[in-house]
């Protein structure tokens, strides 16, 4: 297990004023279907999710896509005519989702951490035409928090495992002075229904089941997480007084920033300053980001001392989270393309159509989805172009293209191999058909024979018995030789016993042509 050691520094680290997390799961579902997956969220007839989600229109959408450009957002928000490439947003509000998440213990063994739902943006969805989608539940960490819970807190909250000593059970807080003073022996959490358990005070839960009940309208629609955790996209504020790119500051905010975007990684300051070993950029004078494939994390502080921080985290929360959210979008895309090229050779099945298929998807999502920037404003700019870089987006893109490539290569030489063998059946059904067609030639030559000689001995005998009033003798041998000599004639012109000069004539011919019939 991954250890968070606190830091061994002459004067101890600042606490957080302000932590708030977006966790995140990302997940595949069918390609072209984001209309259909809205709708079956928003009609779920029963269940959890009945009544819960709600599609808003990009109109309200403006802390989102205020400075963006249109086609991001035609990419997340916009809706268009039916099979557009187009994406889809909905929120889960009302008094129920604040019931159940808005203030949540969190049981992490030794202690219990508080955290709550953030009022804006809360649960959100995120689904694009490409059947990449994204599961987003902001919960604000607390004020006035240690650096090394906000770590542990994420890392624990992002396991998806069977709660206990990784992932932790959740539970709505009792309250004030109604805690009982012992463990009731009630029946295991797993034998309670979750709608029964969610927002009743000490009933655990876990947030592998709240987010399978949150998203059970869609398992028609094949949906499958793309990882067996959540990501986590933090924003950590510290006090105004903290410059975070001080040369001396940064020897533990660049190591914990680090852990931040990583989730699971260890947190220990550094001698010296190095390398972070992610992607990371300075944005503003006192705002540090950076990514990974497991998260992402900024590190702020106030610009002065009466400056509104909460405007601060909340544009790192929701503005740059848009250029995040559209790198792990784009990730999840790539990611389908290669499972469904994988799917084809696995199962033997590689079919033109399928790969052609496949092959204009990736160009939709390269034209569509791969988008070369985001936003107007340059420091937004530069934050997606990282983000791409965190999740290694060109090069994956690049093998799933060389990838296709490789598999229509395979299908022309296959189709070629057809082709050369479906010439070789045609030549050989040729020769067989000119053989038999020169037994016929030769059966009909025999015929006209027999006919010929039919004739002469008729002939003859129209001359030999038939005019007895010829009486020489010399007259009917002369007869009787003509008869036989156009019999001997007719042979020698049609010649039905040389069947070598016929076949060497034909394949005379054949060779001079286009195919070639050995025999």
């Amino acid at each position: 297990m991954t250890a968070f050691a606190s830091p061994a520094a002459a004067a101890p680290l600042p606490r957080a004023v302000s932590a708030q997390t977006r966790l995140l799961l990302p997940f595949l579902f069918e390609r072209r279907a984001a209309d259909r997956a809205a709708e079956a969220l928003a009609g779920a007839p029963a269940g959890l999710a009945r009544g819960l989600w709600v599609r808003e229109p990009p109109r309200k959408l403006y802390r989102y896509r205020l400075e963006m450009t249109g086609h991001l957002d035609r990419f997340l928000f916009s809706h268009g005519e039916k099979g557009s490439v187009e994406g889809a947003y909905l929120h889960a509000s009302g008094e129920r989702i604040r019931r159940w998440l808005g203030s949540l213990d969190v049981d992490l063994g030794s202690r219990v951490a508080r955290v709550g739902l953030g009022a804006s943006p809360g649960v959100e969805l995120f689904l694009t035409a490409h059947g990449a989608g994204v599961l987003s539940l902001t919960f604000d960490l607390g004020t006035d928090v240690e650096l090394v819970s906000i770590l542990e807190l994420n890392r624990r909250l992002s396991i998806l495992t069977r709660p206990g000593e990784r992932a932790p059970w959740l539970s709505a807080p009792w309250p004030e002075g109604a805690a009982p003073s012992a463990p009731s022996g009630d029946a295991p959490a797993s034998a309670i229904p979750l709608g029964d358990r969610l927002g009743k005070p000490g009933a655990r839960f876990s947030m592998a089941e709240l987010a399978a009940a949150l998203l059970e309208p869609l398992r028609g629609l094949g949906i499958s997480p793309i990882q067996e955790s959540l990501s986590a996209y933090s924003v950590v504020a510290l006090p105004h007084d903290v410059d975070v790119g001080a040369a001396e500051t940064r020897l533990w905010t660049g190591p914990f920033l680090a852990a931040l975007a990583q989730v699971h990684a260890a947190f220990r300051p550094a001698p010296e300053r190095g390398k972070l070993g992610v992607p990371n950029l300075f944005t503003a004078h006192n705002h540090w980001a950076a990514a990974s494939l497991q998260g992402a994390g900024h590190l702020l502080s106030a610009r002065e001392a009466h400056a509104p921080l909460e405007d601060t985290v909340a544009e790192a929360r929701d503005r740059y989270f848009v250029p995040y959210l559209t790198a792990l979008l784009q990730r999840c895309a790539i990611k389908k393309a290669a499972e469904e090229a994988t799917d084809m050779v696995v199962r033997e099945d590689v079919k033109r159509e399928s790969v052609s298929r496949l092959r204009s998807d990736v160009l939709a999502f390269a034209l569509a989805g791969a988008l070369p920037e985001v936003s107007v404003r340059y420091s937004l700019h530069r934050y997606y172009r990282m983000c791409q870089r965190a999740v290694d987006l060109e090069r994956n893109l690049e093998q799933v293209r060389s990838a296709l490539g490789d598999l229509e290569a395979q299908l022309s030489a296959k189709q070629q191999m057809e082709i050369a063998e479906a010439q070789r059946d045609i030549a050989r059904q040729s020769v067989e058909s000119q053989e038999s067609a020169h037994r016929i030639h030769m059966a009909l030559v025999w015929i006209e024979v027999f006919i010929v000689v039919a004739y002469a001995a008729e002939l003859v005998k129209f001359f030999v018995i038939e005019l007895p009033h010829i009486h020489d003798v010399r007259i009917r041998w002369l007869a009787g030789v003509l008869a036989v000599g156009t019999g001997i004639a007719a042979l020698l012109v049609l010649r039905p016993w040389d069947h070598k000069h016929e076949r060497r004539g034909k394949h005379g011919k054949q060779a001079g042509g286009t195919v070639k019939v050995e025999h």
